[in-house]
């Protein structure tokens, strides 16, 4: 229990640091929550990851495989995607947080196959970024397409 408390505040504190900007951990996470829905991570996926962070916030590729090994290290530890939710609507527009929805859905895709938990970790995530149901739909047709 101590070094649960102990990782938690470790987070806060790199969090708080006024040089490190949350946003792209916080998109990481988000990313690893859906491919990680079905309980499945296959190397597609994990690829697909790292390809959208490297276009959503214009990073090197080993900065953004970084992020991801963070991601799926934190994810052990992490009960909620709300702090990473409230980074994102702190930090990102409509108009991205309705991009990163649509990242989310290709990622869902990278498998070729949308698996109901997949769908429902990314209609909980636009719930929480306040993204509409329009969009949360014209997001998963643009992604297919």
């Amino acid at each position: 229990m101590f070094d649960r408390l102990k990782a938690l505040l470790t987070s806060i504190e790199i969090a708080a640091e006024p040089t490190d900007d949350p946003t792209p951990l916080a998109a990481a996470m988000l990313l690893f929550e859906v491919a990680w829905a079905d309980h499945e991570i296959l190397t597609a996926e994990v690829e697909s990851m790292v390809s959208a962070l490297t276009q959503l916030f214009g990073i090197e590729e080993s900065a953004a495989r970084a992020l991801t090994d963070r991601a799926i290290e934190a994810h052990e530890t992490e009960t909620s995607i709300y702090p990473f939710t409230r980074a994102i609507n702190d930090a990102l527009s409509v108009e991205e947080k309705q991009q990163l929805i649509t990242t989310l859905w290709r990622l869902a895709l990278a498998d070729q196959i949308v698996d109901k938990y997949e769908e429902h970790a990314i209609r909980r995530i636009a719930d929480l970024l306040y993204v509409p149901h329009r969009d949360f739909i014209r997001a998963k047709r643009d992604a297919r397409t």
